[in-house]
């Protein structure tokens, strides 16, 4: 299903994922992802939903290995940023990890990003 016409549908590929995920595949998973990272023309969706792959199936350190790989990416863009930075505050509720996370950025302002997750939900 995931080859011949529909091969490029991240939909198809992230339920199949989902499935082997319900079958405790973890190997699998890891497969399905590495090989859409190496794939799509721009690998940020891909990398957000692999980091909660692995924060669900292996624990936040294994996220935050994906995270690291995204971030050593020049393919993705600043979602990577703000998927990370919001999964560390969800689980680590410690605000200067979100800070940290967002600055670390070279390419993008994303202070400003920062701002506006504070303003709306994300607590200071």
């Amino acid at each position: 299903a995931t080859s011949g016409l529909l091969r490029n549908n991240l939909l198809l590929h992230f339920a199949f994922a989902d499935y082997e995920e319900s079958r405790m595949r973890s190997e699998e998973c890891h497969k399905i992802y590495t090989d859409l990272v190496a794939t799509v023309a721009d690998p940020t969706l891909v990398y957000i939903q692999y980091m909660k792959f692995a924060r669900r199936a292996e624990g936040v350190p294994a996220a935050r290995a994906v995270f690291k790989k995204a971030r050593d990416d020049n393919k993705t863009r600043y979602h990577v940023y703000i998927a990370g930075a919001l999964m560390e505050y969800y689980t680590s509720k410690v605000d200067s990890l979100l800070f940290t996370a967002i600055m670390i950025s070279p390419n993008y302002n994303l202070y400003q990003v920062y701002n506006l997750l504070t303003m709306h939900g994300v607590p200071r």
